[in-house]
């Protein structure tokens, strides 16, 4: 059964709170790295204890509950088309505006607090990956949220593909997707912990769970692990390069694929992915940020 809640959202100016200057002394490098996002030439980067930092140049800027964040757990990060900065944590969610963080919480109209993963729909809106077996769509004014049937557990990785299908990817019931209408479960025979999903460019899906990594292109679904050469079956993460290699992030390591082979790249846990305009692979580890250049 489809249950969708549309809930009201209060606004708030970017004037109705005083803004407390971020600190810039500090950068993520030996951080437990949680989350990267990079629009155009600014990167930001999620931390486990320590808010979000900005590059600004040759330095950091580091933005805390102090600035206005809801917690300085921060699950996860993504930036819209037009840079707007949106920030996940365990206690609501942020978005960067007017040069201040603006904060989402039950008690001003989010539905729910706890926020694992976030992404958009193809139109624009914020998708945000919940607990409570369920998933919220903002669409700029206000908050809907779409409960899913079956016990799919917390989303903890969301996206959209290119024929506008939701997929999620849960702790209970492993991958799923949502055409609008109705839910298909254990996709893939995918019914464990599925931590990543990423679309390419070219549209194919990419899964990352405890078993491997999986493909699917066009109607084929392909599975990569140790025995293929990645160096590690539990897939973490993805990016993808300027030449469409994949990057693959596991929790022993680093790995890119060309198509045809995996060539590894670093030997630790490796928890976000992202790359830049220049091709730089951004890499967040769980003690520190590194970059590896094309």
């Amino acid at each position: 059964m489809l249950t969708v809640n549309i809930l009201t959202l209060v606004l708030y100016s970017c004037k109705d709170k005083e803004s407390i200057e971020p600190v810039v002394e500090i950068s993520p490098i030996d951080k437990s790295i949680t989350a990267i996002a990079i629009h155009e030439k600014d990167v930001w980067v999620g931390t486990g204890m320590n808010g979000i930092f900005k590059k600004d140049g040759d330095s950091w800027i580091n933005y805390t509950e102090l600035n206005g964040l809801p917690s300085n757990q921060i699950t996860a990060l993504a930036i819209s088309d037009n840079g707007v900065v949106w920030a996940g944590t365990y206690a609501g969610i942020s978005k960067y505006e007017c040069e201040e963080w603006i904060t989402f919480k039950e008690e001003n109209g989010l539905p729910i607090n706890i926020t694992y993963s976030l992404g958009f729909d193809n139109h624009g809106n914020l998708l945000i990956g919940n607990s409570r077996n369920s998933f919220t769509i903002y669409d700029g004014s206000s908050f809907s949220v779409t409960q899913v049937s079956g016990t799919i557990g917390h989303i903890h990785t969301i996206a959209n593909d290119s024929e506008e299908n939701i997929w999620v990817g849960s702790c209970r019931t492993g991958l799923s997707m949502f055409d609008g209408q109705v839910w298909t479960h254990s996709i893939h025979n995918r019914n464990v912990f599925v931590n990543a999903i990423f679309i390419t460019i070219n549209g194919d899906i990419w899964v990352g769970d405890p078993f491997g990594a999986h493909r699917l292109s066009g109607s084929t679904w392909l599975t990569y692990n140790e025995s293929d050469g990645l160096i590690h079956d539990y897939s973490l993460c993805f990016t993808e390069d300027l030449q469409n290699n994949i990057w693959i992030g596991t929790n022993k390591g680093l790995s890119r694929f060309n198509g045809t082979e995996f060539i590894t790249h670093k030997n630790n846990s490796i928890m976000a992915l992202a790359c830049d305009t220049d091709g730089n692979i951004w890499v967040g580890e769980w003690d520190g940020l590194s970059i590896i250049a094309p």
